[in-house]
């Protein structure tokens, strides 16, 4: 059998290239939304399995007492090798907790001056 299609001219297919993108101009335009909401559902069946998995796994290992133990003894040597690094972690969120307190006690002093001079 001969081939009997007869090849495009170029000019055709530029214009049919250039229509392409017009033509599904409003699906395109919706394509990031669609992803977003089939990744958004995907990871929440992802999570919930996890979670209904790990909570099954959990409930069994934490009626065995060794378990338990275990869980204790690793946490308590990762407390005790971090020991400093958190004492300067709980320090620091205490101070900066003290100056938030003080900025906002200035903010607040502010407010009312202007108040008082707008009410004179």
């Amino acid at each position: 059998m001969e081939n009997t299609t007869q090849p495009m001219p170029a000019e055709s297919t530029i214009a049919a290239n250039a229509m392409a993108p017009a033509a599904n101009a409003g699906l395109m335009r919706h394509m990031p939304q669609i992803n977003m909401v089939v990744a958004g559902v995907a990871s929440g069946l992802a999570a919930s399995a996890i979670t209904a998995t790990g909570q099954n796994l959990m409930r069994k290992l934490s009626k065995h007492p060794a378990f338990m133990f275990g869980i204790g003894l690793v946490t308590g040597y990762f407390v005790h090798k971090h020991r400093k690094a958190i004492l300067a972690t709980v320090n620091n969120a205490g101070e900066r907790g003290k100056e938030f307190v003080l900025h906002q006690r200035e903010r607040i002093e502010d407010l009312l001056a202007e108040s008082r001079r707008e009410a004179e």
